[in-house]
């Protein structure tokens, strides 16, 4: 016997220990002739009989008992899991079930939650004492005391650097904007990390050893997560600097916006704190269903907020230059609210449908940080749109031509600025819900999830296309662009007339059939990918497309003379753009 066979019946044995741990018999052949033997398992499989066994049997009666076994195995499998394989419809069904059941769960166990928190508290007396409650909070209170002591010398110390940066509140233009901004934001970080330095070193320093993992628990999650969203949010809505403002909000709807993202920061911090001090304390996440309560109350609030400030959202996505947006954009801008509310009780749902499966392990605050991403892309959209304004280079020569090149210019800046910003959000969300596209596309997993990573792909693939299409068009446009500027074109009515005019550059003649060609090309492979990726055969296509060019090709064939000869007259340089020509009396 070789290593080989030996791995492979050690393998056999133990998948035949868990299918059934009684003695079977299977019928085997032996390797010089077909000739049944009956091979008794041993009882019990302990790694001296597995030997013992190894020892009566060839490759043939291996892999015979492999294939056996596995079908055997494979049986039960099936048998346990019908529906392993399932379509859309049976999908839908199963996330239905989840969310009913993630709901009746929470509704029965109601009067658990009084129960588990008398459970949690009475797990943490037995273990830190009667006093150890009284200990707790006065930690917490000196912990929280020497770190705003701590924050408040710092404060003092670096309040000229603070003035300097208030000092320059008048600019203008974004990168001065950005510099305050940013440096405002870095001061204020520093002044948390030295709060949460000082109180972590205070509480370890003065609390029992079984008490500090629960103080940097409520630090982390009642004082460090409201105060990022407290420094975060100033950073975006500066509710009291509307000079510094980097959206385009009324002063109003930007304090109503700070307001409740602390709010909902303190909601999701408590959330946090209770869920784990009950891990701590004995009590499990499913035990009392408390987080689908205040998860429930959390995106109910997100809700109102989106009923009640809709007004405003709507103008974060116009921004301040109502004039450059295009009719598309200002109609996305008007439902975005209804958006982002529609994202965000999707989102709810698939908490509940993940939660209705017991599988609380997959969540863990990364529902909140998706939330955030989804609701907050246009308002990085508008980033993008200030971002092009800036980076642009200045318009090239006068005229409507010039005028044309340069807004064509900044379209293209903003759609290639969009499509990265697009793949950046879907990868960041694979990446915290540890998604691989191509390993769940290509997996033996159901239909439905199938479907949901290929058409993820086709996406992207799409986005990619689009990207490449897009910084094609641009090179090429800009090119153009110069090239006719250099040469004095002018698109404006009236110019030009009868009469030998002046030929254009041989590029600026062959440039737009160059960009028509390529746009072509990345159009067709990327359709070509797309439909491939999402399970449809492109071999049919691509047959029939050559049969009908070479259909069009026979019945067209002066028209298909006059374009071929039409790309010569080009690259000859029989003529220019520009150019009059007289053809008999014409």
């Amino acid at each position: 016997m070789n290593i080989f066979s030996y791995i492979l019946v050690v393998f056999l044995v133990l998948t035949a220990s868990v299918s059934n741990s009684s003695a079977q018999t299977l019928p085997l052949g032996s390797s010089d002739s077909v000739i049944e033997q009956t091979v008794i398992l041993p009882t019990p499989l302990t790694p001296e009989a597995v030997r013992g066994l190894v020892s009566t049997l060839n490759d043939e009666q291996v892999r015979k008992l492999l294939l056996e076994r596995l079908d055997a195995v494979a049986a039960t499998e099936n048998a346990k899991n019908p529906d392993s394989e399932i379509g859309l419809v049976q999908l839908f069904g199963i996330w239905g079930k989840s969310i009913a059941n993630s709901f009746t769960t929470a509704v029965d166990k109601v009067p658990r939650i009084w129960d588990g928190l008398k459970t949690s508290t009475s797990t943490f007396a037995e273990r830190h004492g009667s006093s150890g409650l009284l200990k707790l909070l006065g930690v917490i209170i000196g912990s929280i005391g020497a770190g705003l002591v701590a924050e408040y010398i710092v404060n003092k110390l670096t309040r000229k650097r603070r003035e300097n940066i208030q000092s320059f509140s008048d600019a203008n233009t974004l990168g001065a904007t950005l510099k305050i901004l940013g440096s405002r934001l870095f001061w204020d970080l520093i002044a948390l990390f030295i709060f949460f330095w000082v109180t972590r070193f205070v509480g370890q320093l003065i609390a029992p050893a079984d008490l500090v993992p629960i103080i940097l628990l409520f630090m982390g999650t009642m004082v460090v997560v409201p105060r990022l969203a407290w420094a975060f949010s100033r950073l975006l809505n500066a509710p009291n600097s509307p000079n510094l403002r980097l959206i385009s909000i009324p002063d109003e709807t930007a304090k109503y916006f700070h307001r409740n993202v602390i709010g909902l920061s303190l909601l999701i911090g408590f959330m946090g704190f209770i869920l784990q001090f009950h891990a701590m304390y004995g009590v499990t996440v499913g035990e009392t269903r408390l987080g689908y309560w205040i998860n429930m109350a959390l995106f109910i609030w997100l809700i109102v907020i989106g009923i009640q400030a809709r007004e405003g959202l709507t103008q974060i996505l116009i921004g301040s230059r109502p004039e450059e947006v295009t009719p598309t954009e200002f109609r996305i801008a008007k439902i975005y609210p209804w958006l982002i509310i529609g994202i965000t009780i999707l989102m709810w749902l698939i908490v509940e449908i993940i939660a209705g499966m017991g599988r609380f392990d997959l969540l863990g605050g990364r529902q909140y940080i998706v939330l955030t991403l989804i609701t907050f892309s246009p308002a990085m959209d508008v980033g993008v749109r200030g971002l092009v304004r800036h980076l642009v280079p200045p318009i090239q020569g006068e005229g409507m031509l010039a005028h044309q090149a340069y807004h064509s210019t900044k379209r293209s800046y903003i759609r290639i600025g969009r499509v990265l910003l697009f793949g950046l959000v879907i990868l960041t969300i694979a990446k915290l819900w540890d998604i691989d596209f191509i390993n769940l596309a290509s997996s033996g997993v159901g239909l439905g999830a199938q479907f949901v990573g290929r058409f993820i792909e086709m996406l992207m693939i799409v986005a990619i296309g689009y990207f490449v299409w897009e910084v094609l068009t641009l090179l090429l446009n800009r090119k153009l662009a110069a090239e006719q500027t250099a040469e004095g074109l002018t698109e404006e009515p009236g110019a030009g007339g009868e009469g030998g005019g002046q030929g254009g550059s041989r590029l600026s003649t062959v440039l737009p059939m160059i960009r028509f060609t390529l746009q072509i090309i990345v159009a067709t492979i990327t359709l070509l990918m797309a439909l491939s990726y999402i399970g449809v055969d492109t071999t049919p296509l691509l047959a029939g497309a050559g049969i009908v060019g070479l259909a069009v090709g026979f019945g067209a064939q002066a028209l298909v003379k006059d374009v071929v000869a039409g790309i010569f007259f080009l690259v000859d340089d029989a003529f220019r753009v520009g150019e009059y020509l007289v053809i008999g009396t014409t």
